[in-house]
């Protein structure tokens, strides 16, 4: 209001406008304001981040957490990851060789890329996740260039090139069920995709990475938690954090979600202890491995308030 309030600007002057603001804890804050030009409005706004060491939101794991990843895990290793290699010579390069794979796993067959530097010897793995409703990954040649196997996975049996078709979006079906989520089944084939890069011919399986953007970060950080074979993880913008914390944001960041719940409002509940078990939040404490993670200051999808929440319990080293 005392903003309001202030004179006319002079001409060709500059003017400083104090504003005592005492922000209510730690947290990331947004001040917008409007300034009228010669009858025209000019608006901005700028998000900041206060005491973001301290921000800690509070944690709410189903009681039975440990037990359900224990069998998701138990299930992905019942039986050995068998991947199928094709030679792709139009996608390879001089120094790079490119295959396509093929993964089956909870009866779902995966597709993706593998690329390998063509030198011998064997080389650091790292298992690249796509973001939620994004095609998978094309060959990711640049990093095979620089001394790593790098296997990227479309989860949810899509192919892997070809005409664009509509995307089909298994990871967020039965949002009510935690025994039948989409989530649940994408994790498995993870998890046994792991194995498999793990058990490539050029692979030093004693040097694993996994990185992902989105929910693909967000799953990095599960996949960092639940396999001690995970060396290091590359998180970037990971969303499914603090999901509590969103829920009390008057936009909820995961549209899926949200159309879910305007089809069916009386399962909110539910739908919210289902997505309690996949909260990347939650595996921070068992994530030992180094972790570079990035955050958007201004990311209202990925929130940055969730990011660092996560980030400051992190258990091993780590950069943001």
């Amino acid at each position: 209001e005392g903003l309001r309030a202030m004179p006319k600007a002079p001409p060709h002057e500059a003017v400083t406008l104090h504003w005592p603001f005492t922000p209510a804890a730690p947290d990331f804050y947004t001040a917008y304001w409007s300034v009228n030009l010669q009858g025209t409005a000019k608006k901005q706004a700028l998000t900041f981040g206060y005491d973001v060491p301290q921000i800690a939101p509070p944690l709410a794991a189903p009681p039975d957490f440990t037990d359900y990843w224990s069998g998701i895990v138990a299930e992905a290793n019942a039986t050995p990851a068998t991947l199928q290699t094709q030679d792709d010579p139009t996608r390879s390069t001089t120094t790079v060789s490119v295959s396509r794979i093929a993964l089956e796993g909870a009866g779902v067959p995966c597709y993706g890329w593998l690329a390998t530097p063509k030198f011998p010897g064997r080389y650091p793995g790292i298992l690249q996740l796509p973001g939620d409703r994004i095609r998978s990954l094309p060959p990711n040649t640049a990093l095979a260039d620089c001394g790593f196997v790098v296997m990227t996975l479309e989860p949810t049996g899509q192919p892997v090139d070809g005409a664009l078709k509509p995307i089909i979006t298994r990871a967020s079906t039965n949002l009510d069920d935690p025994a039948r989520i989409g989530l649940r089944g994408v994790m498995i084939r993870y998890l046994r995709a792991l194995s498999a890069l793990a058990a490539a011919p050029s692979v030093d399986s004693n040097r694993l990475a996994v990185t992902g953007a989105g929910l693909g970060g967000g799953q990095s950080l599960l996949l960092a938690a639940l396999d001690e074979r995970v060396q290091a993880c590359a998180p970037d913008v990971p969303y499914y954090c603090h999901i509590e914390l969103n829920r009390q944001r008057t936009d909820w960041p995961y549209w899926e979600v949200a159309d879910y719940l305007r089809k069916y409002p009386d399962r909110e509940e539910q739908v919210l202890k289902t997505l309690r078990y996949f909260d990347a939040a939650h595996f921070a404490s068992q994530v030992t491995c180094p972790v570079l993670i990035s955050a958007g200051i201004d990311d209202r999808y990925a929130r940055p308030e969730t990011i660092y929440g996560l980030y400051n319990r992190l258990a091993g080293p780590r950069a943001i």
